[in-house]
């Protein structure tokens, strides 16, 4: 007999009823109850060693609680099920004529209600809620300053009035996973979680572009309070680009937004977001979050249970200015060992003469640390730390059991349950730890800042623990992933494992484990795919980043990784990081004779070396690889090869020695029947741009539409296609429309060309593909959509390094402001973009250049 029969019907009908609305989905109902997809597909159709129709007994009550039903109503018939599980709703229903709220804030971090010094900043939030012109605001300050905890005193004064007219409110935190190097693929988590929280039907198809512009579509279709917590990860630190978002999904999710909200974006971080400074007309408001007055801090300090002489507490108010996570630190510290006595202090290792905010945390942590000495409390803190996740107790108790670890799991390998749980009291107690009791099963985290200070004090001072602990999770991940992963949530276990098993040390172990379960399924190289993730397990195999992989494997894997660095780093826009991987593999390949080889990853360097202003860079390279070329044998090799060298010399401004090459390559490419085998893609637009940009219009039309024939015939010419190199044909086409006058198929070419580059996030093509589309725009006298394109142009150029695509851009701003009679935006824009560095040596628009110089009157 069945325990829970037609037990798939019954979870529909709760995700159908919404008697949880965060739990519409298998994968909702699995995330919560900490276990995969696919064992709640078991619990309903069964395994080869199970029955279907059966919740497993230990986790009956979780599933119950869940959807707020009796754990014994899962055993009746569907038809008694049905009809008592829609009374529950019903009761529900009349205790409360409320308005439903969606309502998804699992992800932020615990923290106390009790807020000091705040209600200015809270009456802040309140009044941008209410102001239809504001779209974002950014709550900005230092790690531990009480961001977070500002956010959730706000959505729970929120609650009380049923979340005033909001329809959904949703929140996510990226920080609170610490600051481990693989914290950018949470970008990806974000919008893959959301985009399915919001009623999107595929959430996991589709490029991140694609992916974050139906998510603002999402978003804005209701009434949203959006938050997004802990941003500062995905933020380029002090620097050139300090507050760039670093993920580009996400950057374009928070301009639309920006631009567009019927309700309201809310992040949290320590750097204000560069992305929105042209935003700051009154849609994006900022909120500075100061340290807490002296009031405030001494109000924290006597509510948390500290005494002791005025004077002494208002000194340690002064020394650790108002800090909120610092103060609750020490409150916690003296409450729980000295019953608040403020003059036990000076019993804390290391507190006199804090400067900064890091070294202040760390100071309190060292003399928990002195306190815990080794006992249960500070393993239990550091293997928590080594997961680097909120994690369930269930789960952490059953790492501790794994295996009998020297001053990580030694004296929790025999601990029971209870002295687990009363360790974890302390840990609470003391403010280190937060236990959200409310998720199922029940999680526990603690702040990052404190789980970077931890794992560094392991990692320094319990070598041989923490790699031992690392190996535990490493195995643990690998017996329990699914067989076969179906979204980037599902994906997180696999990534985690490499990075968990590269610190234990079994690299070898590792990359095949990489190769095998990630790279061969090519997950991460899809478009859809976690690519930043795949970049942390990628870095994590060198010794010396994109430069030398780890000599602990062969020779093989090694070139196997500098190739998928510098993919991956081309994917993800980091141009100039790609250059040195894709130089170290082609080196590789020509030492050991692979001629071929070394030329077809030539061409994709020689493309970056153009599009990051290294001109002169590019045509070295070519000089270096002929050779190889000519040893290959491969005729149209070598007609590729003259093709790049071509279009290198039409750039650099020699346009008869172009022409030439051009010639010669195009005569190959032209053949019926191919002379050498092809094994790579072959490129026409180099030089259909070229006979456009030269004058040769005509020519150029009946170039373009023969490699548009070749592909609609599947001719040899393009047996081998990418969608850069279809997009980019299809841009010149447009181009050549344009310029002869067709403007409708110039339209329909140009949209074509940028919806691909989008489509496939092809940053390293995308700010040209935006500069064409601009000057179909200008021609047709729309220019705020030139210079909108133009703008997003820029913006892509200078965040990936293609000072190229930054270039193009100014010349064609210049141009659009000459044409508006606004002379000093046009000479501003020309200044930029011929003081560029090596950008003197492209003077294939010396005499456009010149010309807009004289109208500007620059001469």
């Amino acid at each position: 007999m069945e325990k829970h029969p037609q037990l798939a019907e019954k979870f529909q009908l709760l995700y159908v009823l919404q008697l949880n609305p965060e739990i519409q989905t298998h994968t909702n109902l699995a995330k919560q109850l900490g276990r995969s997809k696919q064992a709640i597909t078991k619990w309903c159709r069964g395994s080869a060693t199970t029955r279907g129709n059966a919740i497993p007994l230990d986790q009956v009550a979780n599933v119950a609680k869940i959807f707020k039903v009796e754990p014994q109503w899962f055993s009746l018939p569907y038809d008694e099920f049905e009809k008592i599980v829609r009374q529950r709703v019903s009761e529900l229903n009349a205790d409360s004529d409320r308005k439903k709220v969606r309502i998804s804030t699992g992800t932020l971090p615990i923290t106390d209600l009790n807020l000091y010094g705040r209600d200015s900043e809270l009456k802040q939030l309140d009044d941008l809620w209410e102001d239809p012109t504001v779209n974002v605001v950014e709550i900005v300050a230092f790690g531990g300053s009480g961001k977070s905890a500002l956010v959730n005193k706000w959505l729970s004064e929120m609650s009380k009035s049923n979340y005033k007219d909001a329809e959904n409110v949703y929140a996510w935190s990226f920080y609170w996973q610490s600051e481990s190097e693989d914290i950018k693929s949470a970008g990806d988590y974000f919008i893959e979680h959301a985009l399915e929280w919001f009623g999107d039907p595929n959430p996991s198809k589709g490029t991140p572009w694609s992916k974050a512009n139906r998510l603002a579509f999402l978003i804005r279709s209701r009434k949203t309070v959006l938050i997004l917590d802990g941003l500062e990860p995905l933020q380029y630190p002090a620097g050139e680009k300090v507050g760039l978002v670093d993920h580009h999904a996400l950057s374009l999710l928070i301009k639309e937004l920006a631009s567009d909200n019927s309700g309201l974006c809310i992040l949290t971080t320590r750097y204000k977001v560069a992305d929105l400074a042209s935003a700051h007309d009154g849609r994006v408001r900022s909120i500075d979050l100061a340290q807490l007055d002296n009031e405030a801090s001494v109000s924290l300090l006597k509510n948390s249970g500290v005494e002791g002489n005025p004077r002494e507490i208002d000194r340690i108010v002064s020394k650790y200015s108002g800090h909120a996570l610092s103060l609750t630190l020490l409150a916690g510290f003296l409450s729980t060992v000295y019953n608040g006595d403020i003059r036990q202090l000076s019993k804390i290792d290391s507190v006199v003469g804090i400067g900064r905010i890091k070294s202040n945390v760390q100071d309190l942590m060292r003399g928990y640390i002195s306190w815990l000495n080794q006992g249960p409390e500070i393993q239990i803190l550091r293997l928590l730390c080594l997961v680097e996740k909120a994690t369930s107790i269930e789960e952490l108790i059953t790492l501790g059991r794994k295996e009998n670890i020297g001053d990580l799991t030694d004296f929790l390998y025999d601990l029971s349950e209870v002295k687990w749980r009363y360790a974890l009291k302390n840990l609470e107690a003391a403010k280190i730890v937060s236990i959200d009791y409310e998720s199922a099963p029940v999680s526990l985290d603690c702040h990052p800042l404190i789980k970077d200070f931890i794992n560094e004090n392991t990692r320094n001072s319990h070598r041989s623990a923490w790699r031992s602990g690392n190996k535990v999770i490493f195995k643990d991940l690998l017996e329990r992933l699914p067989d076969f992963p179906e979204s980037l949530q599902e994906f997180d276990p696999f990534f985690r494992a490499v990075l968990h098993g590269i610190r234990a040390g079994e690299i070898e172990e590792a990359f095949n484990f990489y190769y095998l379960r990630i790279k061969r399924k090519q997950f991460s190289m899809q478009p859809e795919g976690s690519h930043y993730a795949d970049q942390a397990c990628i870095r994590s195999f060198f010794d010396r980043e994109w430069d030398l992989p780890a000599q602990a494997l062969s020779e093989d894997a090694q070139n196997y990784l500098l190739t998928s660095a510098a993919t991956n780093l081309i994917y993800l826009g980091n141009i100039r990081d790609a250059i040195l991987p894709c130089k170290k593999s082609i080196e590789w390949f020509k030492e050991r004779g692979e001629w071929l080889q070394a030329a077809v990853a030539s061409g994709p360097l020689a493309s970056m070396y153009i599009a990051a202003g290294e001109l002169v860079e590019a045509m070295k390279l070519l000089a270096e690889i002929e050779d190889s070329v000519t040893k290959t044998g491969n005729d149209i090799a070598k007609a590729m090869y003259s093709s790049f060298k071509g279009y290198a010399l039409f750039l650099n401004g020699k346009a008869a020695e172009a022409e030439q090459l051009f010639q010669e390559s195009d005569q190959v490419l032209s053949s019926p029947i191919p002379s050498s085998e092809v094994i790579f893609p072959t490129i026409s637009s180099y030089y259909c741009k070229f006979l456009l940009e030269i004058g040769k219009v005509h020519e150029a039309l009946e170039r373009s539409l023969r490699t548009l024939a070749w592909r609609m015939k599947g001719s040899w010419q393009v047996a081998i296609d990418t969608t850069s190199i279809v997009a980019s044909d299809y841009l010149v086409l447009g181009l050549v429309f344009l310029e002869i006058g067709d403007i409708a198929n110039a339209k329909i070419y140009l949209e074509k060309q940028v919806n691909l580059f989008q489509s496939s996030a092809e940053w390293l093509y995308l700010p040209t593909g935006l500069n064409s589309r601009a000057r179909l725009h200008a021609a047709v006298s729309d220019l705020n959509s030139a210079h909108r394109d133009l703008d997003e142009s820029l913006a892509i150029s200078q965040r990936t390094g293609a000072r190229f695509g930054e270039w193009e851009a100014l010349l064609d701003k210049a141009q659009l402001y000459a044409h508006q009679n606004k002379t000093q935006q046009a000479r501003e824009c020309l200044s930029t973009a011929t003081n560029l560095p090596g950008m003197d040596q492209y003077k294939f628009r010396n005499k456009e250049i010149s010309e807009l110089e004289r109208k500007l009157g620059l001469h």
